[in-house]
């Protein structure tokens, strides 16, 4: 059982969190100041440094959580709507996390093409919870569930994401080399490509 000191150390972890992705979200990592963080969660400025560096650590925390979120309920859509190919079911999981961003331009603008952090979010600031949800592990699970054999899991994985977090940013805000919709069969042609070259 967590004692109360832990409890109100994660608290205000959890407002530095909340308050510092809000104001990134906003305004953008180089106009925030750290004293501006602590101040919109509440402590003081001092705290801040309790728990993270500097604010870049904090952004990555934020941005590798959000990546992760995005695809949690991607995986929680899958589940619901079983696809009949392990191809399938990784271009549904993409497919939700770029309809999420189009919904959401102020979260991809501060995301930008990180969205690899879902990936690589256990190696970034030791911050992450035991129990979040992992996307390399439910990879390996989604692949075995389909009887696919990849012969370097990792780096396909890291290839998918890496090349979705890229389109994605490029069409929905530089607008090039086209619309999204226009995008997204040619993407998801290259994510079963990416697949089929991986497969062991």
């Amino acid at each position: 059982m967590k004692s109360k000191i832990q409890e109100n150390k994660k608290l205000k972890m959890e407002r530095l969190v909340e308050a510092a992705g809000q104001l990134f979200t906003e305004s953008g990592l180089q106009n925030v100041s750290v004293e501006e963080i602590a101040r919109q969660a509440g402590v003081a400025k001092g705290t801040f440094y309790l728990y993270f560096h500097d604010k870049e650590q904090l952004r990555d925390l934020i941005i590798s959580r959000e990546a992760t979120r995005l695809f949690e309920q991607a995986n929680t859509a899958l589940r619901l709507t079983p696809q009949p190919t392990f191809e399938d079911a990784v271009v549904f999981m993409i497919d939700h996390v770029v309809n999420q961003l189009e919904a959401r331009a102020a979260l991809l603008k501060f995301i930008r093409r990180s969205l690899t952090f879902a990936v690589i979010h256990d190696n970034i600031s030791g911050l992450m919870q035991e129990n979040d949800f992992q996307l390399y592990p439910r990879f390996l699970d989604l692949a075995a569930d389909y009887g696919w054999r990849l012969e370097t899991p990792y780096k396909t994985l890291f290839l998918v994401v890496e090349l979705a977090s890229g389109t994605c940013y490029s069409c929905l805000i530089d607008s090039k080399p086209c619309s999204m919709t226009e995008m997204k069969p040619v993407l998801y042609n290259a994510i079963r490509a990416i697949l089929q070259s991986g497969k062991g």
